[in-house]
Formats: C-alpha cells, sequence, structure tokens
C-alpha cells in the first residue's frame, strides 16, 4: 500500500503525512514537487 499525497494535501503537509504513514504501517509515499517544495528535500 502506498499513500499520494495529493489525497491528503488538505489534511497535513509532508512531515505529517510521513509520520501517518509511519505509524499506520503505511510503507510507501508519493510525494507531489509542491510538497517537496514546501518541506525541502533534505528534510523529506
Amino acid at each position: 500500500m502506498s499513500l499520494n499525497t495529493a489525497t491528503v494535501k488538505e489534511q497535513c503537509n509532508l512531515r505529517q503525512a510521513i509520520d501517518l504513514c509511519a505509524r499506520h504501517g503505511i510503507g510507501g509515499i508519493a510525494p507531489w514537487r509542491e510538497n517537496l517544495k514546501k518541506c525541502g528535500l533534505d528534510e523529506a
């Protein structure tokens, strides 16, 4: 299972999405470029 961050873009930022995926056993995440720009590639 994986999460595309477009599906949660109004609910949380990239850092929160990553934390939620890890907490709920979702092994993959597909971030949109706009999420990466806001967070920063090194942070992500």
